[in-house]
């Protein structure tokens, strides 16, 4: 067998391939302890830790994804939203909350405490 590999399955050592999931997987913790980071700190964290040079799209998807994770998706953040307004007029009597939502598509509007 000769040094030369023809079948295009060989990866480059300072390069390997790299998936948005792998990002949200390393940075889970990072992302939770600073929300607020951005993709060119992310691609500088993969360069000095692992010394793997990421793509932008890459970090970015991948801060996505931790955030996703995080604080769930924009479903599960309405309905948290729905329970807050009944839980804080059960525990606050006399108080006014006015929380709208479309009658038709039933996306929020605004909320007024």
């Amino acid at each position: 067998m000769g040094p030369d590999h023809t079948c295009g399955a060989v990866f480059v050592v300072n390069n390997p391939p790299m998936t948005s999931r792998l990002v949200k997987f390393l940075m889970l913790e990072h992302v939770r302890d600073n929300p607020l980071i951005n993709a060119k700190e992310i691609i500088n964290h993969f360069r000095m830790e692992y010394g793997v040079l990421l793509k932008y799209y890459f970090a970015w998807s991948g801060k996505e994804l931790a955030i996703k994770e995080i604080h769930g998706g924009d479903t599960l953040s309405y309905h948290q939203l729905v329970w807050f307004v009944d839980s804080l007029l059960k525990t606050n009597p006399g108080s006014h909350v006015a929380f709208e939502s479309d009658p038709i598509t039933h996306k929020f509007v605004r909320i007024f405490i």
